[in-house]
């Protein structure tokens, strides 16, 4: 555990570094949810503790990066408070009510490093609000895993526009939490069931590597909930 980790706010578990590994620049949690509507509190959580496991610790320049036709050098240097939040770090959701929830959290976790709220909320929000914009890191919450909620918004939900735009923002990583029931979830509509696609294939097939994964938070006792689903990852 790293020695700064506030382990009576976030659970712990040497996963989130595998989750959050550079290694692997593609990687998704897929994991039995069935009862969360617009607002997830695991996924929050998990947001939570990978973003906080990244801060000071994200470096400032990608490896490989381009710039005027030339590799810039590589270095070590983390991303300073403000650029971290501004370029570092993208959380996107599709609702407003998991978005508040995300922020909510952010600002407790980090209220202790004097962060601008304002830092924490611009880093966090709806992929619409996000075209034309990239980040070195993107975190997806998907969120729901009620299969009426799925059924009333699939539409919404599995827009292949909507996620094209989560998933080509992302310059090194992108980490996807999504539950079994939006992967398995198959539209009467037909052009919504095409719409679907590409979810269905980067988290069945596209990330072609795969185990168990057990994660976790607190719940507002500060009780452990465990969770386990399947890392899936992409080399």
């Amino acid at each position: 555990m790293p020695l700064n980790w506030p382990n009576k706010q976030l659970y712990w578990t040497p996963e989130w570094s595998s989750l959050a590994d550079p290694k692997h620049p593609l990687t998704c949690f897929v994991y039995p949810e069935g009862k969360s509507g617009q607002w997830n509190s695991f996924e929050a959580n998990a947001v939570a503790s990978l973003v906080f496991l990244m801060y000071e610790r994200l470096g400032n320049k990608l490896q490989n990066e381009l710039y005027k036709g030339k590799i810039k050098p590589c270095g070590s240097t983390p991303y300073n408070a403000q650029d971290f939040w501004k370029y570092g770090i993208r959380i996107v959701t599709p609702h407003r009510a998991q978005q508040v929830l995300i922020i909510s959290r952010l600002q407790k976790i980090f209220s202790s490093k004097d962060i601008p709220p304002s830092f924490i909320r611009d880093a966090v929000d709806t992929v619409e609000r996000f075209q034309g914009q990239e980040r070195d890191v993107i975190i997806a919450s998907y969120a729901l895993g009620d299969q009426d909620a799925i059924n009333d918004e699939d539409e919404f939900l599995m827009s292949l526009n909507r996620f094209n735009v989560m998933s080509s923002r992302a310059r090194a990583k992108l980490i996807v939490f999504v539950s079994q029931e939006v992967v398995n979830h198959l539209s009467g509509d037909i052009d919504i069931l095409r719409e679907s696609r590409l979810l269905k294939v980067f988290a069945e097939s596209y990330c072609n590597n795969s185990r168990i994964m057990n994660l976790g938070y607190l719940d507002s006792n500060g009780s452990p909930i465990k969770v386990e689903g399947i890392f899936k990852y992409r080399e």
